[in-house]
């Protein structure tokens, strides 16, 4: 995880990185328990960076719980791993992951990959709000009728 802190602080990605320490404590977070219940000051991320070989709980561990939490299944998770295993692969995406990245040694390299990484799912991307519960959709608003303006896209629960 190092790397990846270092590689964020080299990019100058403005996301906030929170690290937990192993899959009970990722868990722990997700849930809002223990030093986690302040959500103002541990929100729900809106997107999950997975290492694989987390203690306590795999990463395959994690992402089996994760996608049985209806109120957060949804979050994109994306596997950040050294292994290039044709198995883990598999099983990551078949766990649920969105994605899977191999971990590069360079940082400038892994840096790269980060900021496309967090400029497709952060910006691109069309990802439903973490705050609200699991039941969202999205709305069209009518067009105005009186204007040539119309709103779409507004998220509601």
């Amino acid at each position: 995880m190092l790397l990846t802190r270092l590689a964020f602080k080299h990019t100058g990605i403005s996301h906030r990185l929170v690290v937990v320490s192993d899959g009970e404590q990722a868990v722990r977070y997700l849930n809002g328990e223990g030093p986690y219940a302040d959500r103002e000051q541990f929100p729900i991320p809106r997107l999950i960076l997975l290492d694989l070989e987390m203690p306590r709980m795999t990463g395959f561990e994690f992402l089996a719980w994760l996608r049985q939490e209806s109120e957060i299944r949804h979050l994109p998770v994306i596997v950040l791993s050294g292994s290039l295993n044709s198995a883990d692969l598999r099983h990551a995406y078949q766990a649920g992951a969105n994605c899977f990245l191999p971990k590069a040694t360079d940082l400038t390299e892994f840096a790269a990959t980060l900021t496309q990484m967090c400029d497709f799912w952060l910006k691109r991307c069309t990802l439903p709000d973490a705050s609200t519960n699991a039941n969202l959709t999205i709305k069209e608003k009518k067009p105005n009728l009186s204007t040539s303006h119309t709103d779409t896209g507004e998220m509601a629960a």
